[in-house]
This record gives structure tokens, C-alpha cells and sequence, in this order.
């Protein structure tokens, strides 16, 4: 997929109604009872719902003494023998704010080395006004990928909020529970919507583009 800068199969990717179904979903089968997650603070309202609707507990950590970029130390700090998954979102809602690659390989490190998850939401990705540059973990840091769910959707780069068209990126394992979820809940997608991302990703017709610094 060009629109994550990484290479996945069909098999690989999800669609769903909206990427709040993707980070529904990969929460529902990721997550056990009494696994933790581990939330940046400020952080959208969604996530910690959705992680308390699955059993599991979030863990809320502050970044505003770091620039609202999670450090490693503070992510250190609150990992327990119960995490099970980092949730990232860059750029951020609501802050704005546009991880560094730094931070992402710092904290893709330590997902490596302790084995947990990262739900890595770039839905703003084509939102970066100029002098930014966004990228997720995957690309930076290519290990990663086999436990990383990236999320996504066109509500943002199409301004397209009500096709509800999302999507998730991750292991074929994940990807096939997620299918297997899906199944019993939305069933798919609406099929209009799939058609209408599909003409859009083909003609680019709709996608924002960043002003210039003299716009």
C-alpha cells in the first residue's frame, strides 16, 4: 500500500466502516481482560473506550512535560508484566503534534524487545502542513510490522467523513480474526463506499494538499 509507504498484501489489510471499526475490531482481538494499554495523554476520547470495551485497562500517560510526544523513559516506566499494546496516534488528535522519527524508533525499540503490540492510528497523515514530515513506525523501523496494526482511513485526506471507510494494515493472523470479527458485527463495508475510495485513490481527485509557508 502506497498510502502507508510500506508494502502489504491483500491478506494483510482489513477494510472496515470508518477507522474507528479498525481500532474496534483490533482491539476485540488483540486484547484480553485484564491486559493493559498504554495510552498517550492527551489522547482522542475513542481509545480508551474501546480498550475498556475489550476487558482490558488503560494506562494513561502524560506527555505534555515531553513536547506531547511520548519519551521512552516514561513509556518504560509504565509497562508491567500485564501490557499488552501501545496506542500511537501521529499526527495527533488533538494536539497536532508530529512525532519525530527519533521518539517512533525509541519506542518501536522497546515494543520489540518487551513483545507488545503497537496500534499505530496515522489518520492525519495527509494533514502535515509543510516543514513536517510524517512517518509511521513500519517505515522506520521495518521489524516492527509483525506486531504492528497501522489504522487509517479517508475521512481525513478525502474530507469524505460519511463514506466511512477505513482500513487496517498488520500480520495475516490478525488481519483474518479481524475478517472473522467483522463478519459477525458490519459484515463489510458499505460496497458504494469501497467503490467511491477505489475511483478517488485511482484519479486523486480529492486529496488535500498542504499549503505552502506563503498560502
Amino acid at each position: 500500500s502506497t498510502r502507508c509507504a510500506v508494502p502489504y498484501g491483500a491478506d494483510e489489510i482489513r477494510v472496515t466502516a470508518g477507522a474507528k471499526q479498525a481500532l474496534y475490531t483490533s482491539a476485540m482481538v488483540l486484547f484480553n481482560p485484564g491486559d493493559e494499554v498504554i495510552i498517550p495523554q492527551p489522547y482522542w476520547v475513542t481509545f480508551p473506550a474501546q480498550v475498556q470495551l475489550a476487558g482490558a485497562n488503560p494506562v494513561f500517560v502524560d506527555t505534555a512535560r515531553t513536547g506531547y510526544q511520548l519519551a521512552s523513559e516514561d513509556l518504560e516506566r509504565a509497562i508491567t508484566p500485564e501490557t499488552k499494546a501501545i496506542i500511537i496516534n501521529s499526527p495527533n488528535n488533538p494536539t497536532g503534534v508530529v512525532y519525530e522519527p527519533g521518539a517512533l524508533r525509541r519506542i518501536s525499540q522497546i515494543a520489540l524487545e518487551r513483545k507488545i503490540w503497537i496500534i499505530f492510528d496515522e489518520c492525519y497523515s495527509e494533514l502535515v502542513r509543510a516543514g513536517a514530515t510524517h512517518r509511521n513506525v513500519v517505515q522506520l523501523v521495518e521489524e516492527t510490522k509483525r506486531q504492528t496494526i497501522l489504522i487509517n482511513s479517508f475521512s481525513k485526506s478525502h474530507a469524505v467523513t460519511g463514506w466511512r471507510i477505513g482500513y487496517a494494515c498488520g500480520p495475516k493472523h490478525v488481519i483474518s480474526a479481524m475478517e472473522t470479527f467483522q463478519g459477525h458485527t458490519t459484515s463489510n463495508a458499505c460496497t458504494i463506499s469501497q467503490h467511491a475510495a477505489a475511483a478517488a485513490l485511482q484519479q486523486d481527485c480529492l486529496l488535500y494538499t498542504s499549503p505552502s509557508p506563503r498560502d
